[in-house]
């Protein structure tokens, strides 16, 4: 049986939770709005709805939080893009709806690779992420091939 304090323990965790999300959905959606892979913590914090000493405890500095950020995108991004191996129509289906969303943002950073090290640390595991699930959904049709 849960006591009070467990309870209360529980809640706050789940509050943490909620607020670490919304924090890194803030810095994505920024990134994308603004194609500025930089925001300051304190820009940050604004849209998360929460002080820029909240954004200091949860991530530490501006690094962590990108870092944190880029784990929570390609987890995000996964999730979207999951389909069934060997349906093409679906793949097709889920692709173009992945790119209308996200698109302009991965034209915007493959244009800045070459330019800045904080580009590639998004396009490497992005593009990383794009060949497994091309292999993992067209298995099927890439079978006996190279």
């Amino acid at each position: 049986m849960k006591t009070r304090r467990s309870y209360q323990m529980t809640a706050r965790a789940e509050a943490m939770a909620k607020t670490r999300a919304r924090i890194l959905r803030a810095v994505r959606d920024l990134a994308a709005e603004t194609l500025n892979l930089s925001p300051t913590l304190e820009t940050v914090a604004a849209r998360a709805g929460v002080s820029f000493q909240t954004v200091l405890r949860h991530f530490g500095d501006r690094d962590s939080l990108f870092d944190a950020a880029l784990d929570a995108a390609i987890a995000e991004t996964v999730a979207e893009r999951e389909a069934p191996g060997g349906d093409v129509a679906a793949a097709v289906r889920i692709a173009v709806d992945h790119y209308e969303l996200q698109g302009d943002f991965v034209v915007h950073l493959l244009g800045h690779e070459q330019d800045d090290g904080r580009y590639r640390r998004v396009t490497d595991p992005g593009r990383a992420l794009h060949r497994k699930w091309v292999t993992d959904v067209f298995a099927p049709q890439l079978a006996g091939r190279d």
